[in-house]
């Protein structure tokens, strides 16, 4: 028999269950989008670990209950799970996060993709970075322009290696440009590849870019990254037994003696103190201390000629500390027999007047390279701004190659600047190990022969040294010069050539043998950048008429740089010739823009990435696996565009579909 009453019942149980779920649902998805989702996002984008070492500690849980306790109690009510709620949300595991993380990563790289795709030619940019362990990584990256000139680079993303060998290197490089679905025509796109002189890198037989053109791009020319080439010619300078050589060795064994000791450290900046205090001369270049003694290495890129600076600067400072110590018999007794025998050598050798000769030149060489490396490692730097910053760095080692007088001048004051300041500190001045810097001399070895060349003592130390400033100088710019006429150097050299000749120079003859050589069809190839016939003379004139026309239209100067060139042609894409009209008038000469902008002139890009790289791959997160190395590299590297970028419902629609076909915690979503 039928029961009203018990029915009515159960449908007020059932709507009452099913409000209760519905609840339920709203409060899962807002635990998952505001807490979840948005804690793993802010964590990600600054590369922060997720976890402690046991469930339910680390900085995620901590975030979610700091947001729970003064936010949104919801969140702190899930947090709190209790076996009689069954429909609440628990902290996530780390599949949970990974899930979500990997979906992040996946929606950044199609954002980077999505670029690659619509843009005309690329250009590879890859390094290869170890970790504390050492592990290998090779770093890939993308530097891409539009077919209106427009230029960005993106970073792809770090790839485990098993090792460095070039096969490896290359499969890394190529699976990194396809991700999943995503697939690039770069036989097409890829026009260049810049990295660093390492061998394997570089190699004309069996290098990666030599398998990359083989194998998978063709017309992708190889780049000696230019920020590698000044410091290659730097390191030059340091091959032999020289002047710079000397210097620079004695300059690394005194900042080992300071900076490997905290005990002589806090005894420098106590001397430091004293002579501040006891030295009552105006203040000048060499008694203004509290400068602190940092690294110094041959190879880094910026910061030689700061750290050499900084020892010069506290050279008095120095001196009297290793002589206090040495005529100290406690402090001396402390030391081994090699930390005795450097810092009497060092005292010894911080007298000779080789020693503040070669400071000098050092700083002045230094410098000058050290300003050009910061402009390399710029963002926007391209193979065209690259050969013009190293040919502006041979002018100015040039000129000051040229001023030896003047440095000559200048150091002499100086040493005399410093012996009287030292005459004023009692410590030294009462000291028998030091009598202050020498005179400049010629040695007895040479003498003789810079005499009668000269006529007297005098002009024979002065020649002596002069030639050694010169060969400080002639090393490195005979270094530089040779890697200036580099295969790949000179095919930029020639495009530029071509334009610049095309305004300034309609009559001159037109060479574009290296531009046939490496970027037109082979074998009638569709995908090259270039057609013969589209380099033909007369095809040619026509568009570089085209060309002079419109740079005289906005310009009443003639160009010097190809940079010139490239600007005027993207600004009247705006105004009065559309992109597709150079399209029609002067597409090689378009094409050939296109490459130059494409083309990195440095691997500074890579080098930003290893910056990022070390600060998530530290001693204390060794362990982290090589997919989630990469995904918070990504997620690091686009923080300021995550917010654009990301789409957290999608994430959050497909989180709960992949629950619904698993039996985890997440059941009811709604």
């Amino acid at each position: 028999m039928y029961d009203r009453h018990h029915h009515n019942v159960m449908t007020e149980i059932d709507q009452h269950r099913k409000g209760s779920l519905k609840q339920c649902q709203e409060r899962n998805r807002m635990f998952f989008g505001k807490g979840v989702m948005t804690s793993v996002k802010f964590l990600a984008r600054r590369g922060l670990p997720f976890f402690g070492n046991s469930f339910g500690d680390g900085m995620l849980p901590d975030l979610l209950h700091f947001i729970g306790k003064e936010y949104e109690p919801i969140i702190q009510k899930h947090l709190s799970f209790n076996k009689k709620d069954k429909h609440l949300v628990r902290a996530m595991h780390s599949k949970d996060i990974n899930f979500v993380l990997n979906r992040f990563v996946t929606q950044v790289l199609e954002v980077q993709f999505e670029k690659l795709e619509r843009c005309k030619y690329i250009c590879i940019i890859a390094d290869e970075w170890s970790d504390s362990v050492p592990q290998e990584y090779c770093s890939v990256s993308a530097r891409y322009v539009m077919d209106d000139l427009e230029v960005g680079t993106s970073f792809l993303g770090y790839v485990r290696l098993a090792n460095t060998r070039a096969a490896v290197v290359t499969t890394a490089i190529v699976e990194a440009f396809r991700p999943g679905h995503i697939q690039l025509n770069l036989r097409k796109k890829v026009i260049a590849q810049t990295y660093d002189g390492a061998i394997n890198m570089q190699g004309h037989l069996a290098g990666v870019q030599q398998l990359i053109r083989r194998d998978t791009a063709p017309y992708g020319v190889p780049i000696h990254c230019n920020n590698h080439v000044v410091q290659l010619s730097v390191k030059a300078n340091n091959k032999g037994h020289n002047l710079i050589t000397r210097i620079t060795d004695n300059c690394l064994i005194i900042v080992k003696v300071i900076k490997y000791s905290p005990k002589r450290s806090e005894m420098l900046k106590k001397v430091q103190n004293e002579i501040q205090d006891s030295v009552t001369v105006p203040k000048n270049y060499y008694t203004t201390l509290r400068s602190k003694i940092i690294d110094f290495c041959v190879t880094r890129w910026t910061v030689r000629a700061k750290s050499l600076d900084r020892i010069l600067k506290n050279y008095v400072a120095l001196v009297t500390l290793f002589t206090n110590i040495m005529s100290d018999q406690r402090e001396r007794l402390a030391l081994n027999q090699e930390k005795n025998r450097e810092i009497t050598g060092l005292i010894k050798y911080l007298q000779k007047y080789e020693f503040f000769f070669g400071m000098k030149l050092c700083i002045r060489l230094y410098a000058t390279v050290d300003s050009i490396s910061t402009k390399l490692q710029g963002n926007n730097v391209d193979i065209s701004v690259a050969i013009h910053y190293v040919k502006k760095l041979v002018q100015e080692l040039e000129d000051k190659r040229d001023k030896f007088e003047d440095f000559w001048i200048e150091v002499n004051k100086e040493r005399n600047d410093v012996n009287n300041i030292v005459s004023l500190n009692t410590s030294l001045n009462n000291n028998s190990l030091y009598d202050g810097i020498e005179e400049p001399q010629c040695p007895r070895s040479s003498i003789q022969v810079v005499r009668d060349a000269t006529g007297s003592n005098d002009d024979a130390a002065k020649a002596y040294w002069k030639e050694l400033y010169l060969e400080g100088f002639r090393t490195i710019l005979e270094d530089l010069k040779g890697r200036l006429n580099s295969p790949q150097l000179q095919l930029c050299a020639e495009i530029e050539e071509l334009l610049l000749n095309g305004i300034v120079s309609p009559n001159a003859e037109l060479n574009t043998k290296i531009i046939k050589r490496d970027y037109t069809a082979k074998n009638g190839d569709k995908d090259a950048p270039l057609q013969v016939k589209s380099l033909d003379s007369e095809n040619l004139k026509l568009e570089l008429s085209y060309l002079k026309d419109a740079w005289e239209e906005s310009n009443k100067t003639k160009p010097e740089t190809f940079q010139q060139i490239s600007d005027m042609m993207k600004k009247s894409f705006k105004d009065k010739k559309p992109l597709r009209v150079w399209k029609i008038y002067a597409p090689t000469i378009l094409t050939l823009v296109q490459i130059i902008r494409a083309t990195a002139g440095t691997s500074a890009f890579a080098e930003r990435t290893f910056s990022l790289a070390r600060r998530l791959k530290n001693w204390n997160r060794l362990s982290m696996d090589d997919t989630l190395f990469n995904s918070l590299g990504l997620m690091a590297w686009y923080k300021d565009d995550l917010d654009e970028i990301l789409n957290l419902v999608s994430v959050g629609n497909e989180y709960i579909d992949d629950c619904k076909n698993e039996i985890r915690a997440i059941k009811i979503w709604g």
